[in-house]
């Protein structure tokens, strides 16, 4: 495993030099998509890409598994209806929160993973955020 990535930063650098972009924040009106892309350059072998979220006061979770050539994605437990996520490639994938309510506010993160667990290389980012707010 290598160091997570430090918070608030656009580019998250680990200590092995790979580099996770994602945005460090997401403002959406209640009704909206909340859409959040992810990129990594650790290379082609890492083509599972992880997407998280953690509410205020629980648990991080995960919210489906992707891999990268297929629509195929594993949400578990999440509803389809609530939650969408791209793959196109083994660098990059796209995951976004359907119609956005305030329940929805958290952190929600990616992390890349080659196929073994033995090898995966997680890089953990304490964004983007989603945020309701009412006033607009």
């Amino acid at each position: 495993l290598t160091a997570p990535c430090i918070p608030n930063l656009r580019r998250c650098q680990t200590a092995a030099t790979y580099i996770l972009h994602q945005p460090p924040e997401l403002w959406r009106r209640r009704g909206e998509d909340a859409k959040m892309d992810c990129s990594h350059t650790k290379g082609a072998g890492y083509y599972q890409m992880y997407w998280f979220r953690q509410l205020p006061g629980e648990s991080m979770r995960l919210v489906v598994l992707t891999t990268a050539g297929t629509d195929k994605h594993d949400f578990g437990d999440f509803s389809t209806e609530k939650f969408s996520a791209s793959k196109p490639d083994a660098h990059s994938g796209s995951f976004s929160v359907l119609k956005v309510e305030p329940a929805d506010e958290g952190v929600y993160f990616c992390a890349v993973g080659a196929h073994r667990h033995s090898d995966g290389l997680w890089l953990p980012s304490m964004e983007p955020q989603i945020f309701y707010n009412k006033n607009k």
